[in-house]
């Protein structure tokens, strides 16, 4: 039976429907596709993976690197990196190799310098013809901070920060299967989204207009240490697959974190941190470092990173896209705006601190104990929520 949407009145009448397009119409074709997500980010549902990639801004298409051509690039306001991949149902070859495909091509990103990725970028094909990378980031981002925003990427190049997407108007369960090709890329902090795009017509004889539904259909989720878990949710039977790669370099722990840093700013944040993971906070550890996050309005949001020498800053900006409480943040703001070097990042538009550059022990203390009852407040909330 073919799928059907349809409205209905206050009465629960149907006064119209739509028809699903059935992939075998072979209505359009992958650059079709491609050139729709471009001119339409908002169709690619990135928060529901990950609310930190938002506000998508298109970089170019059929982007240059090593092993072949990225579909699509993205960034976000942030400089988190998107790629996607497209992929039609008529085409099951390409499905069996699209994981093994959007992962080399996440290696050769996460080999270059910024430099590099600007001219990738420069030399790729957006809305008809080429254009500078920072008027495609400008046109999009008003008094963009190029230093930052530089930073921001090359940050994400050097770790293998990437949201990876392999969409199409059909996704084969079996593409969430290829687990020993996602493991060939264990330096690579990265996400992968499986994404399907629905078409529905008005009337079963007419193909256009369409209206496009898009919807994630399975996603990776790192779950413990050199453990890769698989879902693909949808109609057909569900598949869960959990597999450890002993060979594969272990993400960061607790006891490597703490031999990471210098011992005068260990011996204040370890004992937070130690807190923390005793009253149960959420914690994830990626290759590097860690992130703290916590529930709210149904999704996981990301509160607090932090490296070995660097701390991340909750900013104003990302308090409202996140629609994070506001009266915990205006208490961590207020006390760490005390801090001269934190109002200069404030200032400059910058997320990130790097205290081991001469940043005075006692501030340093003040910063984390505001950030320790950011995390204790917020956590409250939730529980009122």
């Amino acid at each position: 039976m073919q799928e059907e949407l349809i409205f209905v009145d206050s009465n629960g009448k149907t006064v119209n429907k739509l028809y699903a397009l059935s992939p075998k119409e072979k209505l359009f074709d992958e650059q079709w596709l491609q050139e729709l997500l471009i001119a339409n980010p908002m169709l690619l549902p990135c928060s529901e993976l990950d609310s930190n990639w938002d506000d998508l801004i298109p970089l170019g298409r059929e982007v240059s690197v090593t092993a072949g051509s990225i579909d699509n690039l993205y960034v976000t306001s942030d400089g988190l990196i998107c790629l996607v991949e497209t992929k039609l149902w008529r085409n099951p070859e390409a499905h069996r190799t699209v994981v093994a495909q959007i992962l080399d091509y996440a290696k050769d990103l996460s080999n270059m310098s910024f430099a590099e990725f600007k001219d990738c970028i420069e030399k790729s094909n957006l809305e008809g013809g080429k254009a500078d990378f920072w008027h495609r980031i400008s046109s999009k981002i008003s008094n963009v901070n190029k230093i930052e925003f530089q930073n921001e990427i090359q940050n994400c190049l050097s770790h293998g920060r990437f949201l990876l997407l392999i969409v199409g108007d059909k996704i084969y369960p079996e593409v969430a299967m290829l687990i020993d090709t996602i493991q060939s890329a264990p330096n690579l902090e990265f996400k992968i989204g499986l994404i399907e795009i629905n078409m529905f017509k008005a009337k079963k004889d007419m193909s256009w207009p369409v209206l496009v539904i898009p919807r994630v259909v399975g996603e990776t989720n790192e779950v413990t240490r050199a453990v890769v878990k698989i879902l693909y949710e949808k109609k057909r039977p569900e598949i869960d697959v959990t597999t450890i790669d002993e060979g594969a370099p272990n993400v960061m722990d607790i006891k490597t974190f703490d031999k990471s840093m210098i011992k005068e700013y260990a011996d204040i944040f370890m004992p937070i941190l130690e807190q923390w993971i005793k009253d149960g906070f959420s914690i994830k550890w990626g290759r590097s470092g860690l992130s703290v996050y916590f529930y709210w309005e149904k999704r996981m949001r990301s509160l607090v990173e932090f490296y070995p020498g660097q701390i991340s800053l909750l900013t104003e900006e990302l308090v409202r896209k996140k629609g994070l409480p506001k009266e915990p943040y205006h208490n961590y703001r207020n006390t760490i705006d005390t801090i001269p070097f934190v109002r200069q990042l404030f200032t400059q538009g910058r997320q990130y601190l790097n205290y081991e550059r001469d940043f005075p022990l006692e501030e340093f203390r003040i910063l984390i104990n505001a950030t320790d009852k950011l995390v204790r407040e917020m956590n409250d909330y939730r529980k009122a929520e």
